[in-house]
C-alpha cells in the first residue's frame, strides 16, 4: 500500500494524473477503508476533467471519513480531508463545521491549514483560502509543485496574493 500510495502523490504533484489514478487504484485495492485514498482519486480525476468520477471518489470518501471520526473523534487530518471532500461535493455548510473542527484540534499544523485552503478555495472563500495557505507556508508547508498541480487551488491562481505567496516559497 504504501509505496502505491507514496508514489501516487508523487506523480500527482509532477502533474502525472493518469499514473497517479492507477497507483492509487492499486492503493485502495490493498486498504479498501483508507480514507484517504478516494480524495486524491477525485483530485486526479478532476484534474483530468472527469467530473463525474470524481464526485463519486469525494462521496466514497466522506463515507469513510464519517466511518473513520465515530472511532478517532479527534483526527485533524480526517477533518480536514473531509472539509475538502464536503466542499467538492456541496456540501458546503458540513465543508466549514469540518474545517472549524480540523483546526480546533491543531491549529498550527502546516499540512492542515494547507488542506483548509483548499476548502475554503472550494467554497469560492477566496481571501479566507488566501490566508490559511498563507499561515500554512508561514507554519513550514511548502510544496510548490503540489500547489501547482493541486485542482482544488483553482480558483485562487488568478490573484496577486496567490503569485506572492508562490514567488516567496
Amino acid at each position: 500500500f504504501d509505496a502505491f500510495y507514496s508514489f501516487a502523490r508523487s506523480r500527482m504533484a509532477q502533474g502525472m494524473h493518469e499514473e497517479a489514478l492507477r497507483l492509487l487504484d492499486r492503493a485502495a485495492i490493498l486498504r479498501p477503508d483508507e480514507y484517504q485514498v478516494p480524495g486524491f482519486l477525485g483530485q486526479a480525476f478532476a484534474a483530468l476533467g472527469r467530473h463525474d468520477e470524481s464526485q463519486i471518489a469525494y462521496h466514497h470518501q466522506v463515507d469513510l471519513i464519517n466511518a473513520h471520526l465515530e472511532f478517532n473523534p479527534d483526527d485533524s487530518r480526517a477533518y480536514t480531508l473531509g472539509a475538502v471532500a464536503n466542499a467538492v461535493i456541496g456540501e458546503k455548510e458540513r465543508a466549514v463545521q469540518f474545517a472549524e473542527r480540523a483546526m480546533q484540534v491543531d491549529p498550527d499544523d502546516p499540512m492542515l491549514l494547507y488542506n483548509v485552503s483548499c476548502t475554503y478555495a472550494q467554497l469560492g472563500m477566496v481571501d479566507d483560502a488566501l490566508g490559511a495557505l498563507e499561515r500554512s507556508v508561514e507554519k513550514g508547508w511548502g510544496d510548490p509543485e503540489w500547489i501547482k498541480h493541486d485542482s482544488d487551488l483553482d480558483s485562487l491562481r488568478d490573484t496577486a496574493r496567490y503569485k506572492a505567496i508562490m514567488q516567496a516559497m
